[in-house]
């Protein structure tokens, strides 16, 4: 198959029918996840953001429209200062980055956004060590943030004042803090775990390196520090020969197909190569990995040719193997972050969001900071 390309190899008519159809229906398995369903929105419009397969017609824009006004229908709170994952639960932080950026895909006009409530009930949930706790409940908990800790959280929260532009406002929480606690984060292997002391992580090492470069302090890393963080995560990738797995693509990586592991003697997983290529992305080391093997893991090994969508490992796609939206949508991020061609658009590795609606919400920051 050497005449293929990377992006022949890519079943983009599967894919985007298998968002589509989670759209409308998502299976049985997904009853476990009916607190998170904006969560899941987010991955399946995201993802066909990438593939260039929103509805872009007259009649398939009142499509976008319905997207929309479900969410401010069933997720928003009565005030305005945030959004809850499924129709009567709580408002959450993570639930709020993944309204504010599905509607940006949307390109929603944010009219019915209140910026203001929503930043400044980020601030309550900081808590005064810089870490973030997922909401705040102020009847229940005498003021305090609550739920669980999560270095997620403060990425989120530091994606939510970008893209509500809420640098330097009377909202705006401590971002010094922040970025303090990260860096407190950081292990003698150079990857970053939950909380000082913990195991470095390949999605927390994520959530840290995104946070510093949304803040603009991504030169707190010292150059030792970078050196340290680039080495454990160039050395995240597992080269293994794809024989007697599938069908290898000959792409010039020998047939190897080299995945990601988030931990130190894990196997390989497909959202790992998102978490750890973004991050070399964000420190401008993409290129040491090697990126054709671990297309090659993606799109021989993890890719679901049948129903579309990818696994979480390598298999039959039966059981736990099966796609499911979160690894999927991850596994096209992944493949994004390339220079080559992969028909899909090109993903900003910090916001998670494809670069047109960076764009987009460029335009709407520069609205909102005059």
């Amino acid at each position: 198959m050497s005449e293929q390309t990377l992006a022949d190899t890519l079943d983009r008519s599967t894919h985007i029918a298998y968002y589509r159809r989670h759209l409308r229906l998502l299976p049985q398995p997904y009853t476990s996840t009916d607190l998170s369903r904006l969560t899941l929105i987010f991955f399946c419009v995201s993802a066909l953001d990438l593939l260039q397969a929103l509805p872009v017609g007259t009649d398939e824009l009142s499509q976008t429209r319905e997207w929309a006004n479900w969410i401010y229908l069933h997720c928003m709170l009565d005030d305005s200062s945030g959004f809850r994952g499924s129709p009567g639960t709580d408002s959450h932080i993570a639930s709020t980055y993944f309204a504010i950026a599905t509607l940006a895909i949307l390109r929603d006009d944010f009219k019915r956004v209140n910026r203001g409530r929503i930043l400044g009930w980020l601030k309550q949930c900081q808590r005064v060590s810089g870490d973030f706790k997922g909401s705040f409940a102020p009847l229940l908990l005498s003021n305090k943030p609550h739920g669980e800790l999560d270095l997620r959280f403060g990425y989120c929260a530091s994606a939510l004042r970008w893209m509500l532009a809420g640098e330097g406002g009377s909202d705006d929480y401590d971002t010094g803090a922040c970025a303090d606690f990260i860096m407190r984060c950081i292990n003698y292997d150079g990857g970053i775990g939950q909380e000082p002391g913990t195991e470095s992580h390949g999605g927390l090492t994520y959530c840290g390196l995104s946070t510093l470069m949304l803040l603009n302090r991504i030169d707190n890393l010292t150059l030792e520090q970078k050196r340290r963080l680039t080495r454990w995560l160039v050395s995240r990738q597992i080269k293994g020969s794809t024989e007697d797995q599938t069908e290898v693509f000959d792409l010039g990586s020998s047939g190897l197909a080299a995945g990601f592991n988030g931990r130190v003697n894990k196997d390989p997983d497909t959202c790992y190569s998102f978490w750890i290529g973004a991050s070399l992305s964000i420190l401008g080391d993409f290129s040491l990995i090697d990126f054709n093997a671990n297309a090659n893991f993606l799109l021989a090994c993890t890719q679901n040719r049948r129903f579309g969508g990818f696994g979480k490992l390598p298999g039959d796609f039966a059981d736990a193997d099966t796609p499911d939206v979160m690894h999927s949508y991850l596994g096209l991020a992944a493949l994004s972050l390339s220079s080559q061609e992969m028909h899909l658009r090109h993903l900003d590795p910090a916001l998670c969001l494809t670069t047109e609606t960076k764009s987009y919400l460029g335009t709407l920051r520069g609205k909102w900071m005059v």
